[in-house]
């Protein structure tokens, strides 16, 4: 397919760094569950010798393991934590990983959640989310600003960023459009040739 949303590796590995801290050092527990409930994939704890979860992931049905790093080797889920004593990675529920939240005076639903989810959208925008995001919006958008361009032989084009789109005539053999998402209100459009 000749559309497809990116976003500059620049601005996603500060983005990426950023995401990390707060989700890989206490606030695992809600990317796990915003993985969980958007992908449909169950959940798995880094469960220490006391029953308590050092760290929540999610496995995909290839049984791959993802957190905010992405897919994570199972040897590897334990390795940015000071693991002194006995580790097992089990299956967890919600339930689970409520109860854990609790203890430290903090509650597993609302916003945390809401925004655990838009940061795994926005790092992970190609894996099979149940529910619409903003990028396969913009995917569904662009794919089909790609055939009405065709049809008309008109594109839109954008040069840097922040400049307004402007429409100009096909020119050769056009192959699609080229979109990069810097943030919800800047995005560069460019055109691409065969």
């Amino acid at each position: 397919m000749s559309v497809a949303p990116t976003t500059p590796l620049h601005t996603h590995q500060e983005f990426r760094h950023i995401y990390e801290e707060l989700y890989l050092h206490g606030n695992c527990y809600f990317f796990a569950v915003a993985l969980h409930r958007g992908l449909g994939w169950p959940i798995f704890g880094l469960i220490d010798g006391q029953g308590a979860a050092v760290h929540a992931v999610v496995r995909s049905p290839e049984g791959e393991y993802y957190d905010v790093r992405g897919k994570v080797e199972e040897k590897n889920i334990g390795k940015p934590f000071d693991l002194s004593g006995p580790h097992t990675l089990m299956p967890v529920t919600e339930e689970i990983l409520r109860l854990g939240m609790e203890d430290v005076g903090r509650e597993l639903h609302g916003p945390g959640v809401n925004v655990a989810t838009e940061a795994a959208h926005f790092l992970f925008p190609f894996l099979p989310w149940k529910e619409e995001t903003f990028f396969s919006r913009v995917r569904r958008f662009a794919e089909e600003l790609e055939i009405l361009s065709r049809k008309y032989n008109l594109w839109l084009r954008s040069s840097f960023p922040g400049q307004p789109p402007c429409i100009s005539q096909g020119v050769g053999e056009e192959s699609g459009y080229d979109i990069s998402l810097l943030d919800r209100e800047d995005a560069t459009l460019t055109r691409r040739f065969k």
